[in-house]
C-alpha cells in the first residue's frame, strides 16, 4: 500500500499538472499553519468572546420561547 502511494506520488510529480497541484497543496498547508499559529494568540480571545456572545443569545432565545 505504501509503495503504491509512492508510485502514485511519482506519477503526479512527473506530470506538470501534478506539480501545480502540489504547489496548491503546499500553499493551503502554509495558510493552515499560519492560522494555527495565530489562533492561540489574539484570535483565540476574540473567537471565544464571539462564541460566548452567540451562545448567550441563542440560549436567551430558547429560554424565552419555552
Amino acid at each position: 500500500m505504501f509503495l503504491e502511494m509512492v508510485r502514485q506520488a511519482q506519477r503526479i510529480l512527473q506530470d506538470k499538472r501534478g506539480v501545480e497541484t502540489l504547489e496548491w497543496v503546499l500553499i493551503g498547508a502554509l495558510i493552515f499553519a499560519v492560522a494555527v499559529a495565530v489562533y492561540p494568540g489574539g484570535l483565540q480571545g476574540a473567537l471565544t468572546a464571539a462564541a460566548t456572545t452567540l451562545g448567550s443569545a441563542v440560549q436567551g432565545q430558547v429560554t424565552s420561547a419555552t
